[in-house]
């Protein structure tokens, strides 16, 4: 009889288990999706999903057996790769995180990319003081005060002249000057341009660089129309420093670069963003 009892009871077992093969339920006996988790009741046992942790060096060290079969799956990385480590797969396995594979691209993708683009990205604002700076009939330096934004721990000023402005290495940017004609300066014009303050070494390139002018066409105007300075750039090995160079019409007119942005005046600033 126990051994009939027995038999009957796998035999229901495997009835059952037939019956939800397709669906998986934790914590619910009625799942009606492949896998539903449903809710905790049980205080002492924390609530979630731990999915498999593996290193990226793990990740990596299965190049191989990633193929299209195993597109969309997650793992969740904790200790990343260093850049010069990764491989095509794990291109972008560089910070801890979850990931998902696209087999179609045949990499590793942080799952956040799309949420959070900016999150990582420097983008900073280069201020000028309120102080009107006088701009010579040659290319003339102007002089900046502060840097506000996100991440502008890889952009900063000199600290002797702050006229430079100094990139880190390994960071491509935009860089974009607006430019302002002060108040204190009669009818003129300006030219401006984004240049290197020293020559380009290990692998830093300018990739383009427009030049800028504004005119105003009176005491009144702090600003006419114009087009700025814009300039792409690659910072190499060793970082890269920059410039803003205005310079005045040739006559020796009074010009004046305008100062900070304040409600009156739209004023003279840089914008950096990676790209």
């Amino acid at each position: 009889m126990m051994i009939k009892n027995t038999f009957i009871h796998v035999l229901i077992m495997l009835i059952t288990w037939s019956i939800n093969a397709q669906k998986t339920g934790m914590n619910t006996r009625s799942p009606r999706v492949a896998l539903e988790i449903g809710n905790n009741l049980n205080i002492e046992i924390p609530d979630g999903l731990i999915i498999p942790k593996i290193s990226g060096t793990e990740l990596k060290s299965k190049d191989p057996i990633y193929q299209s079969s195993h597109d969309g799956i997650m793992v969740f990385v904790d200790f990343p790769l260093n850049a010069e480590d990764t491989t095509r797969k794990t291109e972008f396995v560089v910070e801890k995180g979850y990931y998902y594979y696209d087999a179609t691209k045949a990499k590793w993708y942080k799952i956040d990319r799309y949420l959070n683009v900016a999150a990582g990205k420097t983008i900073v604002q280069i201020k000028r003081s309120v102080t009107e700076q006088l701009i010579g009939t040659t290319d003339t330096p102007v002089v900046w005060s502060s840097i506000s934004g996100i991440n502008n721990d890889v952009v900063k000023l000199n600290d002797i002249d702050k006229a430079i402005i100094e990139l880190a290495p390994g960071k491509s940017f935009r860089i974009t000057a607006v430019v302002g004609i002060g108040t204190s300066s009669v009818a003129t014009y300006l030219r401006t341009k984004i240049t290197p303050s020293e020559p380009l070494i290990d692998g830093a390139k300018i990739y383009m660089s427009t030049l800028g002018a504004v005119e105003s066409n009176s005491l009144n105007e702090p600003k006419g129309v114009g087009t700025y300075p814009i300039c792409y750039v690659y910072t190499g090995n060793s970082g890269l420093k920059l410039s803003l160079m205005a310079r005045s019409p040739e006559d020796g007119r009074k010009t004046f670069i305008a100062g900070e942005v304040t409600t009156q005046k739209e004023g003279t600033f840089i914008v950096i963003e990676e790209q």
